[in-house]
């Protein structure tokens, strides 16, 4: 069963570490966090926000209102409903994990994954990202039922320089192929 632990950010299968998705997105490149810390910390109340709202009914901290009441509206004009938020997925064949932020049900009835950014992100890196979680979950889900999988991935930025509204929607396109490639500078880096 795979574990998750919160303090170091990693998941583990018994005692071995299996890498994360945003791990294997990062392998080759250098890591430019630094000074990003407050801003990493405040996407992350943010996402938990989201996450009380669609799961619990409840709103708490008053500064993350307006990021809720954006989700609220996006999902109102998608016909978005939630099916699951925050679930971990594993790999098993190509060994990575990952947590994805949202799962929804359209009004035709498709999966749909859905990623929250609060800041202005690349598109490119967020179609690696959920191409990945959208494997993931197919390879977990279809040997129960074949007809339930992921048919689309989103990335829903929520920040006030987005546009008018607030937000931006952006359909993404299926590249699985992009993170095998960096998965494989994973491996060897990791090897």
């Amino acid at each position: 069963m795979i574990t998750f632990d919160e303090a170091s950010h990693t998941y583990w299968l018994g005692e071995e570490r299996i890498p994360s998705v945003s791990e294997v997105i990062r392998a080759g490149e250098e890591e430019i966090l630094y000074g990003m810390e407050k801003h990493l910390e405040r996407g992350k109340a943010i996402h938990h926000a989201l996450y009380r709202s669609d799961t619990h009914k409840e709103r708490g901290d008053i500064t993350f209102d307006w990021y809720i009441d954006r989700w609220e509206i996006i999902k109102q004009e998608m016909g978005w409903e939630i099916v699951a938020s925050e679930q971990i997925l594993y790999h098993p064949y190509h060994k990575y994990c990952g947590t994805y932020d949202c799962l929804v049900r359209n009004r035709e009835g498709k999966l749909i994954i859905v990623d929250f950014k609060t800041g202005l992100s690349s598109k490119e890196k967020g179609e690696i990202q959920l191409s990945a979680y959208k494997a993931a979950f197919d390879f977990m889900w279809t040997k129960e039922d074949p007809d339930y999988v992921v048919r689309e991935m989103w990335l829903v930025i929520l920040h006030p320089n987005a546009n008018k509204k607030g937000y931006r929607l952006t359909k993404l396109n299926y590249v699985f192929d992009k993170f095998l490639e960096k998965k494989k500078i994973w491996d060897e880096l990791n090897a």
